[in-house]
């Protein structure tokens, strides 16, 4: 009878799936594998697959592997580094809602971070701290991007709103938003404003207007100011396609625009309070005052 010896100790090899990046970080699931070798009594057993799961630098996975022998072999695979969670952005300014003038500056204010890998970048339309001028009218967006080491990204994206600089109606009318009095009906009233544009100018475009409607409030309640409402029925007293109603007109001239309403054929409705609303193309609420004819 022949007796078999071995007493070398199986080879025992460790594999990680995939590979970290050129910084030594993986964003995702980490697979650690064992390849056992023995060239004599032949491998009985080796640990499996084992899968690293979870975010944390560092991190290691061993394994074991016996021949038919008994002897025995071990394996660590180290330096595991696995962060699967995106950096963090915030940003200041502009603010949630925040609205700007045209031609208006204001100065961005974002901050990144990464608690894990680090920070690789930290990216908007324009470095943080500096002025950004509020050149388009409308919905605009502001947004920032952050990278880590382990290549995980994150986008935020901001919402702010650009609106023309509009400083109210002119004599004989009282500011937007108020009260401007008693007038006659079937007289033509004068609404009169201009648009600077922020930058030492003026917005001279008519088509920056999208309509003008007037909206009958009922009577006059005594002393009580007419209020100030933009629902229920509205009569259209300009619209670009269509031009002025009735006997109204509407022009530019210089840097005032001028509207003209005429409320004999303006006004349906007869005597009471009125709210007249002039819509721009800049996506804010109408600017509106009230008014009584009688």
């Amino acid at each position: 009878m022949t007796a078999s010896i071995d007493l070398t100790p199986p080879a025992l090899t460790g594999a990680r799936s995939p590979a970290a990046n050129a910084a030594g970080w993986n964003n995702s699931d980490v697979t650690v594998s064992f390849l056992c070798t023995d060239t004599l009594s032949g491998v009985a057993s080796v640990t499996g697959a084992q899968v690293v799961t979870g975010d944390g630098a560092n991190q290691s996975r061993s394994g074991v592997c016996a021949d038919r022998a008994g002897n025995s072999a071990s394996a660590t695979v180290a330096g595991i580094n696995l962060d699967k969670t995106p950096p963090t952005v915030v940003i200041n300014t502009p603010a949630v809602g925040a609205s700007y003038p045209l031609g208006s500056q204001f100065v961005a204010s974002y901050t990144c971070g990464d608690a894990l890998s680090g920070l690789l970048s930290c990216l908007g339309p324009v470095a943080s701290g500096t002025s950004v001028t509020a050149s388009k009218t409308g919905q605009q967006s502001f947004s920032v991007t952050a990278t880590d080491v382990a290549g995980n990204a994150a986008t935020l994206v901001r919402s702010y709103s650009v609106a023309y600089q509009f400083n109210g109606f002119q004599s004989p009318l009282q500011p937007a938003g108020t009260f401007s009095g008693t007038d006659t009906l079937g007289r033509a009233v004068p609404l009169k404003w201009d648009l600077p544009s922020g930058t030492g100018g003026f917005v001279r475009d008519l088509s920056v207007v999208t309509n003008i409607l007037t909206y009958y409030t009922g009577p006059r309640a005594g002393a009580t100011p007419c209020s100030l409402a933009v629902t229920g029925t509205a009569f259209v007293l300009y619209q670009p396609t269509a031009g002025a109603t009735g006997g109204s007109t509407f022009r530019l001239s210089g840097n005032t625009y001028t509207f003209n309403w005429d409320t004999s054929t303006g006004a349906p409705t007869g005597p009471g309070c009125y709210t007249v609303a002039v819509q721009l193309n800049d996506g804010a609420p109408p600017r509106v005052t009230s008014i009584e004819l009688k």
